[in-house]
């Protein structure tokens, strides 16, 4: 995989989770970062949510990836044992970047510093 181009998008911060079958995790959207979700193996279902419509993709192929934009509230559920999800990301880890509240998230989409995604 290269940065840039193909991408684009600038690679900062790279990391997987590893889950088990029936867990949720993300319950959040991002101010600022983008990040493109690969599941190397299982399942994973990722719902995006941008205040007004919800979509629910499935990561079932490595050779397939999810880009979420800012602002974008999304949710995944693994689906199979040992889950794992490859993240690109392409901001630094900061935690003000993260809005973890749904109310805090339809306020922010309402705000002038809303990003279209």
């Amino acid at each position: 995989m290269e940065s840039g181009e193909p991408l684009s998008m600038q690679i900062k911060r790279i990391f997987t989770v590893l889950d088990q079958k029936n867990i949720r995790r993300g319950c959040h959207a991002h101010k600022e970062c983008t990040q493109i979700l690969i599941c190397q193996n299982g399942i994973c279902e990722v719902l995006c949510d941008d205040g007004k419509q919800k979509e629910l993709f499935v990561l079932d192929n490595p050779s397939k990836g999810l880009s979420i934009p800012a602002s974008i509230w999304s949710e995944q559920f693994y689906k199979t044992n040992n889950t794992l999800l490859l993240v690109l990301c392409d901001q630094l880890y900061e935690k003000e970047d993260y809005i973890r509240n749904y109310a805090d998230f339809e306020n922010f989409r309402k705000s002038d510093g809303k990003k279209e995604g």
